[in-house]
């Protein structure tokens, strides 16, 4: 099993883009298992209050799981082009269903709070037609900028308009995903 995930956390981070100079896996409970990679973009590997390395401990137990059981259905309920391709590219055999939801959220909630919120909105979604071999995979973008979510773009010129405001600014794209 060590093998296994060493080899699978090094695909993921061949595609992500990430070096490192060294995977050591070790079981330490029963089918738990210690992982350390030896990094210089640690920093990237864990992420803003350790939001990277969650998603990242999530995928890696997707891609185990699909070696170890082909019995597994998994869904993405997205219509995004880059998460279609993101799958293909973990060759993980998946299956795309959508769901329409109106991505309205509580006015109090802040950057990654929303993300939380319309990705597990995205789960309920699904909730009542599930079979105990799948496995849902929501998720949900934004990009926060001066304390407030940009909305996606009603037409090209409005993203133009919205991309020349990111133009020589600080901003943040935050993401959340929901099994």
């Amino acid at each position: 099993m060590e093998t296994l995930i060493r080899n699978m956390l090094k695909e993921l981070l061949d595609l992500l883009g990430v070096t490192f100079t060294q995977i050591t896996v070790e079981e330490f409970e029963d089918s738990n298992y210690r992982i350390n990679v030896n990094s210089d973009e640690a920093g990237i590997l864990i992420g803003k209050h350790g939001d990277n390395i969650r998603a990242l401990q999530h995928l890696l137990k997707l891609l185990v799981w699909k070696k170890e059981s082909q019995d597994f259905n998994i869904i993405l309920a997205s219509a995004s082009p880059r998460r279609h391709a993101f799958f293909k590219t973990l060759n993980l055999d998946f299956e795309i269903q959508l769901k329409p939801i109106d991505e309205v959220y509580p006015k109090h909630l802040k950057g990654k709070e929303i993300t939380d919120y319309l990705a597990k909105l995205k789960a309920e979604a699904f909730k009542a037609n599930l079979k105990s071999k799948d496995i849902l995979v929501t998720s949900d973008t934004i990009v926060w900028l001066n304390d407030k979510a940009i909305e996606k773009p009603k037409d090209e010129a409005d993203a133009f308009r919205m991309i020349k405001s990111l133009s020589n600014t600080t901003h943040e794209v935050m993401t959340s995903i929901c099994f």
